[in-house]
Order: structure tokens, then sequence, then C-alpha cells
């Protein structure tokens, strides 16, 4: 019996250690991508269970689970995937989740959120929808996309200049455009303009000031984060290849009375300004000044619909581009080359430009390396004249503008300005544009939660801009004695050189606080430094017709109207961006900078600013599909963020200039006090903005709202204040007003055709906004 006892006694043993294991054992594996590639940092958890761990750099993991208990492996922009115990050693791979990517957009600096995680306003416009209709410029290709986004041109011209502007600018002095960010390396639009929607990946407009307060004083116009494309992961050889061909005419004209014809008071005249001479009768009448060859044009004495639009002709835009792609899932290649060949509607404007883009990255264990270099050449060639549109105006309804297209100077339709088809053909401006950008990432996985990376970029223009006009006197000496047309020779010339670095030196931390509770932050630093050079010189009057060279000007222009200009600037910055994330639908954001620059005194050039978001998805939390509601987020924020944009650099030293008519005969320079100066002791303006928005998606997202509404306080506006004569003083430059801006803006996007062949998306943006001094 013993014996028996301590036979069954040892099997009861066997089994309870059998139990105890099948209860209890150590799990450990390996994740991978679809490539084979492990994935550090993926998020191990036991379903239903508060144990949790991540995997290490080498995609290694180890948990406690027991038999058929359910391990849930998940990964930002990865399919979830759950698997049941069977033993203790687990390997598995994790796919790309299309929907999980689509859901991930790159915010400031370069930090990589999901959607429903960010704070504020923003919206992300895809490639394909910057690609629609093969905009030549990248700007306009975002025009209403974003509600509070304005496009608007600020110059004419074959090359024309484009400002952007989101909401509402906040102070009284500064352009208020929105900062430009491209790949992590702040830019300008000029850039932005004449990249090729083929290279760009997504656009993220950043509207609030909470989300663009990282940035510092550079983006508290909102900011632009541009993402140009590279390979994807397994992706072998791509290559792509675009052409396109824009026409372009003049839409409107601003229009005339079409009553009375050339002449003043009722009285006809053949070479007055005039729009309000006789009444239109239909007879035949001189019309303009004599031609070269001695003939006078007549012309039927009735209005002519338009008839500006004789001075314009049909515009051309050529645009070619190819892109290749070379990667796997170690490296990637991109290469990009553009053409642009424009002719504009005014005869004899040209705008030519090359765009190269080389793009590389390696992934070497802990390391992963990715590099840039960017060049861009253009060549500008135009009229240079600001007042022909409104010399145009000024020709009577009855004028046939075109018939004057003969190349006499003095043949135009009035004696009071040239013939502006003379001017287009004698009064150029000529423009070559090189810029170089090269920039560098570089990631270092320093365990599973925490990170390195260093963005660094330098980027340099070269311009040269000739300006040039021919010499043209009047045979007519009643034309010279009443009229105001003819000029002399003058030669101009403008070299600038700009030079910028910025750089970020970044940690990022990733933990899991608990089962419910995630951190993710960064802390870095940012150093930004620009130059500028610029040399001006010319002068009227040339010894030799037609040589344009500094050496031939008769006349130099004196050195207080001309420049030689160097300037620099430097600032640093630290920050952080921390956000805590409680399970998938509450978040919190908090981001602070500290920012020191060399325009201000010391005492006032070192200052901090803080903000901080909420953002919560109550669809997350609870099932709205029974109410047709897909997706719902609501979001608030409070910011603060300070600003010397409105300052020059050296605007705070008192020196002197050179001054002008001194002296009145021989050599020498006179210098004189500054006309205007500024308080020493001023400090940067201050915005503080609240905003509260949401995020709805109804039936299946096919209708999609979204809203916003802020309030930004301006304290410390530094605005140009007037000054007594007495004073010596044109202008006293300080702080000195608040103003109050209320706004809203909206977005409603609607798909009422979704199928496989076909998809019809229609959106409306509204936005409003009242500032208050």
């Amino acid at each position: 019996m013993k014996a028996n006892y301590n036979f069954l006694l040892a099997i009861l043993m066997l089994l309870i250690t059998q139990i105890s294991f099948a209860q209890v054992q150590s799990v450990s594996g390996v994740v991978t991508d679809q490539n084979g590639v492990p994935i550090p940092g993926v998020n191990v958890t036991v379903k239903n269970n508060k144990t949790g761990t991540q995997t290490d750099l080498d995609g290694k993991f180890k948990i406690t689970a027991s038999q058929n208990q359910v391990l849930v492996f998940s990964f930002l922009g990865m399919k979830t995937k759950e698997v049941t115990v069977k033993s203790s050693v687990l390997n598995l791979n994790l796919e790309d989740d299309a929907k999980e990517l689509n859901d991930v957009v790159v915010t400031s600096i370069g930090i990589k959120k999901k959607k429903d995680e960010i704070t504020n306003s923003f919206t992300v416009i895809s490639a394909k929808e910057m690609g629609e209709a093969a905009n030549p410029n990248a700007i306009r290709s975002l025009a209403g996309k974003v509600a509070g986004l304005q496009i608007n041109n600020v110059s004419n011209g074959v090359n024309g200049n484009t400002s952007i502007k989101l909401r509402t600018p906040l102070s009284f002095t500064t352009a208020g455009n929105a900062l430009i960010v491209i790949d992590g390396i702040v830019s300008s639009s000029t850039i932005l303009a004449s990249m090729p929607t083929s290279m760009l990946e997504s656009v993220n407009v950043i509207k609030g000031v909470q989300g663009a307060a990282i940035y510092g004083e550079l983006g508290v116009n909102g900011v632009i984060v541009v993402t140009t494309k590279r390979s994807l992961k397994g992706e072998k050889v791509n290559v792509d290849f675009n052409s396109s061909v824009d026409f372009e005419s003049i839409s409107f004209v601003p229009k005339k009375q079409l009553k009375y014809g050339q002449g003043w008071s009722g009285a006809y005249d053949a070479v007055e300004n005039g729009g309000w001479g006789l009444p239109f009768d239909g007879v035949i009448r001189n019309v303009g000044l004599i031609q070269p060859d001695g003939s006078q044009l007549q012309a039927v004495y009735s209005p002519i619909d338009d008839n500006l639009k004789q001075y314009y002709k049909t515009g051309s835009i050529i645009q070619n581009g190819l892109s290749i792609r070379i990667g796997n899932e170690h490296s990637y290649l991109n290469f990009n080359a553009d053409n642009q060949l424009r002719e504009f509607v005014v005869k004899g404007d040209k705008y030519k430009r090359s765009n190269f883009l080389l793009k590389a990255g390696v992934t070497s264990g802990r390391w992963t390396f990715d590099g840039q270099f960017n060049y861009r050449v253009s060549k500008t060639s135009q009229a240079n004249s600001e007042r022909t549109l409104m010399q145009l105006q000024q020709a009577a309804a009855n004028v046939p503008i075109g018939l004057f297209d003969n190349g006499g100077g003095e043949s135009g339709w009035t004696i009071y300005y040239n013939n502006p088809f003379w001017v287009r053909d004698n009064n150029r401006f000529n423009e070559d544009s090189d810029y170089f950008n090269t920039a560098a990432t570089i990631n270092f996985s320093v365990n599973k939660n925490i990170g390195l990376k260093y963005v660094g970029g330098i980027n340099l223009t070269n311009t040269k801009q000739l300006s040039t006009a021919n010499q043209f006197t009047p045979l007519d000496q009643d034309v010279i004695d009443v009229g105001s047309i003819g000029q002399t020779y003058s030669f101009y010339q403008n070299l600038n050189s700009n030079r910028n670095y910025y750089g970020d030196l970044m940690a990022n931390i990733n933990y899991s606080l608990s089962k419910n509770l995630k951190l993710n932050a960064v802390v870095g630093q940012n150093m930004r430094k620009s130059d500028q050079n610029i040399v001006s010189q010319g002068g009227q009057n040339l010894e030799i017709e037609g040589w344009y060279n500094i050496s031939n000007v008769l006349n130099p222009d004196s050195p207080g109207q001309l420049r030689n200009t160097v300037t620099m600037s430097h600032s640093t910055a630290q920050f952080y961006d921390i956000t805590l994330a409680n399970k998938d639908y509450l978040f919190f954001n908090l981001t602070g900078r500290y920012e020191q620059t060399s325009k201000l005194n010391i005492g006032n050039r070192d200052y901090f600013y803080p903000s901080f978001g909420v953002s919560f998805v109550p669809t997350k939390l609870k099932d709205l599909s029974a109410k047709k509601i897909s997706d719902l987020k609501l979001y608030a924020n409070y910011s603060m963020v300070g600003s010397t944009e409105a300052l020059n650099q050296y605007d705070i030293i008192d020196f002197s200039q050179l001054g002008s008519g001194f002296p009145y005969s021989g050599t020498g320079n006179s210098f004189v006090n500054r006309y205007y100066q500024v308080n020493p002791n001023i400090k940067p303006e201050f915005y503080t903005t609240g905003e509260f928005g949401f995020v709805l998606g109804a039936f299946n997202n096919r209708i999609t709202l979204d809203g916003a509404a802020y309030l930004t306080i301006t304290k410390d506006a530094i605005s140009n204040i007037s000054t007594s004569n007495t004073s010596g003083l044109l202008g006293f430059v300080d702080n000195v007003g608040e103003i109050k801006t209320r706004g809203i803006d909206a977005s409603l996007g609607f798909i009422p055709i979704k199928t496989q062949s076909c998809l019809w998306t229609t959106y409306l943006t509204f936005s409003t906004y009242k500032n208050e001094v």
C-alpha cells in the first residue's frame, strides 16, 4: 500500500507541475515585417491582462503567459495581430496597414503622429490631390483645398511671387506669410513654388499656432509641412515620366464706359489719355501719334469691348518630369528631374526652370541615414514696367491698341507716356538664379524607448538681376513741349547671395507608463543662422550705345543710392513636445520653447513660451455607427508664441547712413543720422491664442465636416510711431499696442460617387475673421 501511495503521489506531483507550467510560462520570439526585417518597439500584451512589453532593437521580445492565452502585437502603421500561445517560442511578421498609414501625418519638426492625437487645426493634402490638373505652381495647387488658406499673387509677371497666408496676419508690420518646411528643413515659398507636384508626397497645412509653436517665431503664422517622395518598402525600380502643356490667356480686364471716346470735356483729341470726348458716332477719325513711317493711323470712332486685351497674347507652359525610385528593405534612392518653359501672355516674357532632386537613405543596425541634394536653376526675362496696366487703362475705348505694336517709341496713342509696346521691348529685366540645398537626417536607436535624431540643412541662393532701358528722344518738338515721353539709357545690376543654416538635434522618448497610458516626448535644441550679401551698382547714360556694363556708364549713381550690404543673424532655442495618450481616445499635448535671438539687446533677447492642447475621440470610446457617425474628434488648445519678425538685424543699433546731395561738387561722402530709429529696449511681440475645433465623419466618411473657432491677442505689437519734425526723425519703432483677432474656419467634404472605377470628391471651405486694434 505504501508503494502504491508513493506512486500515486508522484503522479499527482507531476500533474501539478504540468498544470503549473500550462498556467504560467515564458514566451519569447522575434517580430519582423513582411520582408523579414526585425521591428523594434512593437507592443506585446496579454489580451485582457495588464501584462505587456515591447520588442528590442533586434525585434526580440519575452513575456510571461500561459497556454491558450492570446498575445496582441501592435505597431504604428501595421495591422494588429492576435496569436494564441501554444509553445514557449513564437515568431511572427506584421503586415502594413494602409488605413493606419493614412492616419499618420508628419507634423512639426518631422514628428509623426496619428491624426487623432493632434490637438490643433490642420489639413493634409495628398500627392494625388496636389497633382490634379498638373498645376505648374505647387503653391497654387493648394488653392481652394484648405479653409482659411489664402493664396494671392503679390507681383505680376512671368515669374510672379505668391503669398501664403493662413487665417489672418497677427502683426501691424509683418507680411504674415506661413512658414514653409520641406523634409524637415525650413525653406521658402519661392522654392516650393518651383517644385513640380510630381516630386511631392504630401502637404500638411498646420493652421493652429499651437501646432506650430515648436518652430518659434518662424511658425507664428502657421506652417506648411511638405514631404517629398521616396521609394516604398520593397519597391525595386519605379520609373515615372510626365509631360503637360497648358495655355493661358487674359481672363478679364478693367471695364470702361462705352459711350464717349478719346478726349476730354466732350471734345475729341487723337493724342489725349482721357475717354470723355465726343459721343461715339461711327465716323472714321485719326487716332494716336504720327507713325515712324510718317503715316497717320485711322479707325472707326466706335467702342471696342475689352480693347486692353489686344496688348496680350496667348501664353503657354510646357512641363516635363522624370522620376526614378529604387529601393529595398534597407535602402532607397530617388532621383527627380523637372523642366518648365513658360512663355507669358506678354510678348517676349519668358521663364525657364530646371529642378533636380536626389534623395537617398540607408538603414544599418541602430543607424538610419537620409540625405538629399536639390539644385534649381532658373532664368527670367520680362518687361520692366510697373505702370503698363495703368497706362493701358488710360486708352479710350475707341483706341485699337493692337495697331500700335510697331516698334516706335513716340508712335503710341498719347503724348503723356511712351508707347507701351515700345516699353515692353526696350525696358527689360533679366534674372538668373541658382539654388542649392543639401540636407541630412541621422537617427540612432539607443534602445527600444529612446532614439536620437539630427536634422540639418544648408541652402544657398545666388541671384543676378539686370535692369536695362534704351534711350529714346522724340523728334517732334511739339511732343517734347507738351508731353512726357522719352527716356535716357540706364543700367543697374544687383548681386544677391543668401546662405541659411537650420539644424535640430532631438531625443525621442517613448514609454508605456501603464496598460492604458503612453508617453511620447521630443526634447531638442535648434540653431538658425542666416547670412546675406547684396551688391548693387548702376547709373544712367551710356558712352557706347547698347553695351550694358558698369564701365560704360557715364553717370553712376552716388554711393547713397546704391548698396553693398552684409547682414548676419543668429538664433538658438531649446524645445520640447510631450504627448500623453490614454488608450486611443484621449490625448494631451504640451510644448515649450526657450528662444535666444541676436536681434535684441541683452535682457530682452531670451524669452520662453508654452502651449498645451487636448484631443478627445468619443467614437473610439463608444461605437456611434448606429447613428451613422464614422469618426468624431473634439480638440482645444492654448498657446503663446513670441516673435521678433517685425525687426531687421541691427535695427536696435544707432548707426549712421550715407547722405545724398553732398558734396555738391567734387568727391567724397557725407554721413547723417538714421531717419528711422528703433527703441534699443524693444521687446518681442507675443501672440496668445485659444482654439476649439471638431472633426466629424459621417456615413463611412462619405461626408466630412471640420471647423475651428479661435481668439488671438497680440501684445506689445511693434509698429512705427509718427514723430515731430523737430526731432530730426521721420519715425520711431516701438511696442505700441494690442490686436485682438476672432475667427472661424470650416470645411465640408462629400463623396457623391465612390466606385472602383470612379471617385468624385468635393470640398467647400469657409473662413472669416475680425481684427480689433
